[in-house]
Parts: C-alpha cells; structure tokens; sequence
C-alpha cells in the first residue's frame, strides 16, 4: 500500500476547538481512499499573558473600549510590568500593546494552559494589575485534506449540492442560488476568514479577495520574518523533528510532525471560488459577486495566540485599538467574521473573548465559530469551545450529509443568549475511516511551502461548517443592508430545518438519540439541545431576507427555541412551500441567466 500524508496539526482534542490530523492512504484500488485520526497530542499550551494594568482613572472592565491606552505612556508600562513580574516571579522576556490599554507578555517558552493560568492567578494578586487574560494557543477545529481528487467539478461538491433524498444535512445553497437569479441590486459584504492566511488559485479567487492582513506577531511562528504584515499570504504552518530540536522550547512535542493545511485557502474557497472559468468548483457566494473575503492572518506554526485572534477581530470589524496597525478603511471592514480557531476554557471574563465580543457586536458585526471537533475519544464532546461558547456568537457544528451529527463534532444549543446550528461537514469514525465524502474544496499542492500547482480535495471538520453559516449570514446582509445584527441571527435560526423533519429520514438509521445523560456524543440523532435550532438552510434565509413582510425577519429576544418552532424553523414551514413553488416556477429563467451570472449548471 502506498501512503501520502496530506496531514495538518493542531495541537490535542481536550474539549478544545481542535483540529483532527488525517493521514490519506491510497489503498490497491484506484480512487479508494481512507482517513486515519492521529492520536492527540497533549493538553492545550499558551504562550504568555494578556496583563491590564491599573490606571490612575481606570474604566469598568465592561465597557473599557478596545482603543484605549494607558496614560502613563509605554515607558511606564514597561517599568511597571517588569516590576509586577519581578514581585510576582513570572517570566517574562519581552512585551508589547494590545486592545483595551493591556499589554501582551511574551514568555521565553511555550507551557501548558494549566501552568501558564496558575502564573497568571499570581500576577492577578499583584496590587499594579487590573487584569489577566491567558495568551492560549488556539487549535484548529478540522481535519487535513484527502488528495488527489480527480473530478474537480461542481457536480462532485455534494455538501454544495442539491438537498434531496439521503443528503438532509447539506445548507440547501442551489435553492437559495435559484431565489435570487432574476437581477436584483445587492449590497457589498465582506466575510472576514480568520485563519492560516490565503494563497491564489488561478482564476479561482479572482475580484473576490479584500485586502487583509497578517496579525502573527511572533517571527518564529510566522515564517515571513517580519510579524505583523499587510499581507495574509499563507506561508505553510508545517512541523518537522528538525524544526523542534533547533528550538525546544518555542516548540515543544505538542507541536507533531504535520505538513502544511492550506487551511485558510480551503475556506476562502468553500466561499467565494468563481465558477464557470474551466477549473476546480462552485464557491457557496457564486452568485454574490459583491460578498468579498477579507483574509485575516492568526495561524501560523502550531496554532494561534489568542491575542493575535482578537486583534484581528478588532481590526477585521474597523475598531482601532492599541496597537493595531493603520485602521482598516470602510469599504474593507468585515460585517461577518468566520473563525475556525478555539480553546477549551469556559468563555469567562479572563479569557478575553467577551470583551472583544461586545465591541463586535455595538458595531453590528456577525461572528461565526467553529463547535470544535470533540474529545481525544474521537466523539464530540457535550459543550462548543471558546468562542463558540461565548453569548453572542452563532456556534456551527459539522453533521455528515445524511443529517446525523458528525462522530467527532461537539454539541451547540439555542437559548440562554447562546446561537447554535448545524450542516453537513463530513463525518470520519472514531476508528479514523471517511464515511461521506466531506466537504470538497480547493487546497494547495506543496507539502511544506505553498507550490505554484492546485488540487481538490475532501476536507472534514466544524472548521468547515463554520464558513457555511457565514456565508449565508452575508447572503441576507447583501439583499438588505438595513437588516440589524439581531435580525440576521433571528432570521439564520428561526429558518433552520426543525430536527423532526430530519428525524424522518433517518428512521432506518438505528442511530441513538444525541443526549449527555445517558452520554450519546458521537454518531447519533440530533435534537435542539444538542446539534441547535436545526439545519442550516439557505434558501430559506434568503427567502426571509426577499420577503420584508417574513415573520422570520422579526428578532428574537430569546432565541430558545419553543414547541411551535418559532426559534428552529418550524413556524417556517408554510414559507418553505412557498419558496419551493417560485423556485420551480423560476427555474428556467435561471437557467437561462446561468452562464452570465458566472454559475456552472451540470457537471463537467
């Protein structure tokens, strides 16, 4: 047999947003492919701190605005911390500014959550510190890709595909794509990918990218030698033994062998790939051409720091901070951030996330998360991680097409100030076998540095379910601009396809009921508490978004769903006929507008 690695790390599955390691065997027969989860590796590490100094008229930590800094000036701010790290025997090497007036300290090694948290409690006993955020090195909620794929055509995306029989997890796009092929005017949008960085497939990308940046601050994890960039261009986050030993401490056995993912090129895809230009496939905003993707640079070699991921929030929605570099120009800001990092902590004050969060959410912009990728069982595990755990944001588990939650995908629920969905994204055993093709998307041929050659590939994760929910969440701010932040995560979650409906599907599945008591984490039947207010959809949203007298449009104060399926898609099943009925009555005019809107009608 012969073997390929097309594997991507990130460090360990503990509970955290963690990206699943995949080895892809080509097996005797042609085009049979398998997939292999490596063991995890190891607890979640952190590179630093996040530490606010007390002011002499300091602001309530809740409403502390992200450009505020400190008035005793940098000089100050460095004797100060020094001393605190003194008094407190903290290591520290270095420092620099940040959001909310903190200062982000680097240690001279990379340690564990655990220890890296039990420093910080010690420097939050300081009498000069306000606060302490632990600088966590986020992981990456999916797994690597399964190469090559020798049918690089549209037809092959089943995950962007039609939803009919046997395929009741997938977003419903081709509906929704049919609802808006009659001229309309549109709106520009911007999704923000926080991610690896991008790289250009030719022709693929073109007249779809905005101009972001890279937010990797550390050169050694960077590998462009000049940290923090306007330019997101993805530089390989591969790992060797060669790469550990010249540097043991900056990079320790929790960062194992990987070759590089390609990962935030996958995404910027999965998104925005143009169609009808003879190569590779459909993008989900195909017929969007004013939704741009801003590619924001935060992981690079092992992960992500955290600070790295807020500043780029801030910076992706147009919020200036301390620190931040030239303020992103209006035309370029994000209204929607998909983010496919995360850790393992409960979303607490400390961890920084919230502050950052309500910043985002007064300037009205949408952030999207992966649920993460489960426990080093291989099963999901019973809450999202941060920050798809965090009120606020719009959490987005993976379900294998068939509409099952994924083995691996973690639970998200709806209510409590929490927003939850789910889409198919590819679902891989506990034993490390594909069942389902996954999610089909663009990646870059280079093993470590990025090659000038392309390929297809299947990729699986909620890192890749993530993207859908923001691309659909742009899809309704591009046909109505005026449409509020809390309108949009009604209408996304009131349009679900309710689990009821689902369930009818999968009678003949034998597949157990998703619950934590008793514990039924992996494969199973998903419920509202479990998998959120039900199935992405699509074609739904943008109905509501059309249709400005929809009941879908009016926000929920509480999203709990209730029995009638006000908050999942129940109430909404009379408008789904609806829609049906103007899709098939529109179908031919869309046929006939087809090719001039840049959309690939069949398979090549």
């Amino acid at each position: 047999m012969r073997e390929r690695w097309m594997a991507k790390w990130a460090a360990g599955l503990l509970g955290g947003l963690a990206m699943v390691c995949v080895q892809a065997q080509t097996a005797a027969q042609p085009g049979h492919e398998a997939v292999r989860i490596a063991p995890p590796s190891g607890p979640q590490m952190a590179r630093g701190w996040i530490v606010k100094l007390k002011d002499a008229q300091p602001q309530p930590v809740v409403r502390l605005a992200a450009a505020a800094v400190p008035s005793d000036g940098q000089a100050s701010q460095r004797t100060r911390l020094w001393q605190a790290a003194l008094r407190q025997r903290v290591g520290m090497t270095g420092h620099r500014p940040t959001a909310f007036g903190a200062q982000v300290i680097q240690a001279d090694k990379v340690m564990s959550v655990e220890f890296a948290e039990a420093e910080a409690a010690r420097l939050r006993q300081d009498p000069d510190v306000e606060w302490v955020v632990v600088n966590a090195i986020e992981r990456m909620a999916s797994t690597a890709a399964v190469l090559p794929i020798t049918d690089p055509s549209y037809g092959s995306q089943t995950w962007l595909g039609e939803r009919v029989a046997g395929r009741a997890g997938v977003g419903n796009f081709p509906a929704a794509w049919r609802a808006v092929a009659s001229p309309r005017a549109t709106a520009p949008v911007n999704v923000a990918v926080l991610d690896t960085g991008i790289l250009y497939p030719p022709n693929e990308l073109t007249g779809r990218i905005a101009p972001g940046y890279d937010f990797i601050a550390e050169l050694q994890y960077s590998r462009d030698g000049n940290g923090r960039d306007p330019d997101p261009a993805d530089e390989g986050d591969w790992v060797d033994a060669g790469t550990r030993a010249a540097n043991p401490l900056l990079f320790p056995d929790k960062c194992p062998d990987a070759n590089s993912s390609w990962h935030g090129t996958a995404i910027a895809a999965m998104l925005a790939a143009n169609t009808n230009n003879g190569a590779f496939g459909a993008g989900i905003l195909a017929p969007f051409s004013d939704v741009r993707v801003l590619p924001i640079r935060v992981g690079g070699v092992c992960g992500a720091d955290r600070v790295d991921i807020l500043d780029g929030m801030l910076w992706a929605a147009g919020i200036e901070f301390q620190g931040s570099p030239t303020r992103n120009p209006v035309q370029n800001r994000a209204k929607v951030i998909s983010l496919s990092f995360g850790g393992s902590e409960a979303c607490t004050e400390s961890t920084g996330y919230p502050r950052v969060i309500r910043q985002l959410r007064d300037a009205g912009v949408l952030l999207v998360a992966s649920a993460g990728n489960g426990t080093d069982t291989g099963i999901g595990a019973a809450t999202p991680t941060i920050p798809a755990n965090c009120p606020g944001v719009l959490a987005v588990t993976a379900l294998n097409r068939q509409g099952s939650k994924a083995t691996y995908a973690n639970f998200v629920k709806t209510g409590d100030g929490l927003w939850g969905l789910a889409v198919a994204a590819g679902d891989v055993a506990t034993n490390g076998d594909a069942l389902d093709d996954g999610v089909l998307t663009v990646l870059n041929s280079g093993v470590k540095a990025p090659l000038s050659t392309y390929e297809m590939g299947n990729v699986y994760g909620t890192s890749f379910a993530a993207p859908q929910a923001a691309a659909v969440a742009a899809m309704l701010w591009s046909l109505d601009s005026t449409l509020s932040l809390q309108q949009v995560l009604s209408i996304l979650v009131k349009s679900a396809r309710p689990w009821d409906q689902v369930d009818s599907e999968l009678t003949a599945s034998g597949l157990p009921q998703c619950s934590t008591n008793p514990v039924r984490r992996g494969a199973c039947r998903c419920t509202e508490f479990t998998c959120g207010s039900g199935v992405l959809d699509a074609a739904v949203a943008v109905g509501a978004a059309l249709d400005v007298a929809s009941e879908l449009r009016e926000p929920l104060n509480n999203p709990a769903r209730s029995s009638g399926g006000g908050g999942g898609g129940g109430g909404a099943t009379s408008f789904t006929w609806g829609l049906a009925l103007f899709a098939l009555l529109g179908w031919q005019t869309w046929r006939q507008r087809a090719a001039g809107r840049g959309f690939r009608t069949g398979k090549r």
